[in-house]
């Protein structure tokens, strides 16, 4: 679209036809709203599991081998690396549509809307939790690791 639009610039305003000046600002305001989706994409993908329980967690969890993302890269060194971690959104078939879907919904990206609104947060401080009392139990040696690590080994 964009190259269209550059093709259709370089023609004269005035030697336009309405056809291609119609079309001009047809594509315009297609580049915006694909600008504006890509920019929502970008943004749950950052932060999309991102929480007040999330933030409160990650401000006392400890930086350890169960802190990795997936049991093979090393653990965040730093608070900051791990809350944005944790944020990234990476949807795992383990927690559900609820869960997975709710980044989505918060950020406008679903053509309907599937969760009720106050679930919304709900689900996001939910994984936070749920990934919480798993990384303790790995701890404890309730567990031989996270469930989102996928392999069988610690």
């Amino acid at each position: 679209m964009e190259t269209e639009l550059r093709e259709l610039e370089r023609i004269d305003a005035k030697a336009r036809t309405s056809e291609q000046e119609e079309r001009r600002a047809g594509l315009i305001v297609r580049i915006e709203e694909l600008k504006g989706f890509e920019a929502k994409l970008e943004s749950v993908e950052r932060d999309g599991f991102g929480s007040e329980a999330l933030s409160r967690i990650a401000s006392k969890e400890p930086l350890d081998k169960w802190t990795s993302p997936d049991g093979t890269k090393e653990h965040p060194g730093e608070r900051d690396a791990f809350l944005a971690q944790e944020k990234h959104y990476d949807p795992d078939i383990n927690d559900g549509v609820r869960v997975n879907v709710a980044p989505l919904q918060k950020t406008d990206l679903l053509a309907a809307d599937l969760l009720a609104s106050k679930d919304i947060d709900k689900a996001t401080s939910d994984r936070a939790e749920w990934r919480a009392d798993e990384r303790r139990w790995c701890r404890d040696g309730k567990l031989p690791h996270p469930g989102w690590w996928r392999h069988s080994d610690s």
